[in-house]
């Protein structure tokens, strides 16, 4: 019985071991990608900066694609955290969408290099990893759709398919905040641009959902 827990206690520490190395490879990678992009991103730039060993980078990572994809994964996590945390005891789906706008942008903002190159780089990716990479931010989607749905059970929103609005959304957002990100790039961001955006989407969004739905086909024509 001793034995075993000895043994258990050395696996457990063998796997905090191999989670923190995998924690600091991401944190490596997504330091380099953020600065020089996927495409231009060499493996052995990763490696030697975490100061491990190739071979040791694939024991976690079978690909440069699935360790950008790790990145995003890690990205998309965060951002999900961020907006949980910021929406932790509202309970008014109105509230909840005005609250997730800003702080949507705000994430992105501090991390613009980030998600520039998550936005520029994606399609690098091989398409093997195509599918994977766009459900990575599926529970953010999620998240917004359940929230959507309980605006809709309770009589505040007044929408058609919640899963079709919710993905809408964030397609609508990733557009945007990627062309915000180059101009942020570029230095060609008006002042108060950000600002104005966020009050802009927001109004949009809560407008939109709270508004009058739209008519049937069929009663479009006797509205004329």
């Amino acid at each position: 019985m001793e034995e075993r827990r000895v043994e258990q206690a050395r696996t457990g520490r063998r796997r905090t071991k191999g989670m923190r190395r995998r924690e600091e490879i991401i944190r490596t990678a997504r330091e380099i990608f953020s600065q020089k992009g996927f495409a231009e991103t060499r493996v052995t730039e990763i490696t030697e900066k975490a100061g491990i060993a190739k071979g040791t980078l694939y024991l976690y990572f079978r690909s440069k694609e699935e360790l950008f994809l790790a990145v995003i994964r890690d990205a998309a996590e965060r951002l999900r955290h961020s907006v949980a945390e910021a929406l932790h005891g509202v309970e008014d789906p109105l509230e909840r969408v005005r609250i997730s706008v800003p702080v949507i942008f705000d994430t992105c903002r501090r991390e613009a290099a980030l998600y520039l190159a998550i936005f520029q780089q994606s399609t690098f990716v091989d398409s093997e990893h195509a599918a994977e990479m766009q459900a990575l931010y599926e529970p953010l989607a999620c998240d917004f759709q359940k929230t959507i749905e309980e605006g809709v059970d309770k009589g505040v929103f007044h929408v058609g398919d919640p899963q079709i609005l919710s993905h809408g959304v964030f397609g609508f957002l990733a557009s945007l905040i990627h062309r915000w990100l180059l101009m942020e790039a570029s230095g060609e961001t008006p002042e108060g641009y950000v600002e104005k955006m966020v009050d802009t989407v927001s109004r949009f969004f809560c407008y939109g959902l709270v508004g009058t739905a739209l008519p049937e086909p069929d009663e479009i024509g006797r509205e004329l």
